[in-house]
């Protein structure tokens, strides 16, 4: 079912078109296969995107806690 939804994807250019389909398929996927099963390509970018959003969060905290310190000290 997966691979036919991503062949048709491919070839469909309604599908291709759709900024958001790409996303639903992943979605679907990851409802419909056990995580032993998922294309260990899918499995490893997925990985790599929750590790960045991981890091650019941590930055994001840091940055927001720099910030609140030099406001602290400038009182």
């Amino acid at each position: 079912m997966v691979s036919f939804m991503e062949k048709h994807a491919a070839e469909c250019s309604i599908c291709q078109n759709d900024p958001d389909v790409l996303r639903e398929i992943a979605k679907i996927t990851e409802h419909v296969l056990p995580e032993s099963k998922i294309p260990k390509a899918t499995r490893l970018k997925r990985e790599q995107q929750e590790m960045e959003k991981q890091r650019l969060a941590a930055e994001m905290a840091l940055e927001n806690n720099q910030s609140s310190t030099s406001n602290d000290d400038s009182d």
